[in-house]
């Protein structure tokens, strides 16, 4: 079902000085490093989570996620940074 949720996703940036990041937690003192391929929960004003999407990019230079999403950015307003990997399709 996942495959299939991403199955249209398309490239979008999302400018990380415009939303809120957090990664969900795994323990105690974990700093993820690379995370590319990790997927992310986005998450819509109200908190609920609107879809996934999977982290293909990191542009640090111009401080940008580059997330292959189905959603458009503009409902997204919260980035969770998830701890699975989806290899890209």
């Amino acid at each position: 079902m996942l495959a299939e949720h991403l199955a249209g996703a398309v490239p979008a940036a999302f400018d990380l000085t415009q939303f809120e990041v957090r990664s969900v937690p795994w323990g105690r003192g974990l700093a993820v490093v690379d995370i590319v391929g990790m997927l992310v929960g986005l998450d819509g004003r109200d908190g609920w989570t609107l879809g996934l999407g999977r982290v293909s990019a990191v542009d640090i230079a111009k401080g940008r996620l580059i997330i292959d999403t189905a959603l458009d950015p503009a409902r997204v307003s919260a980035l969770a940074i998830g701890r699975e990997r989806f290899p890209n399709a």
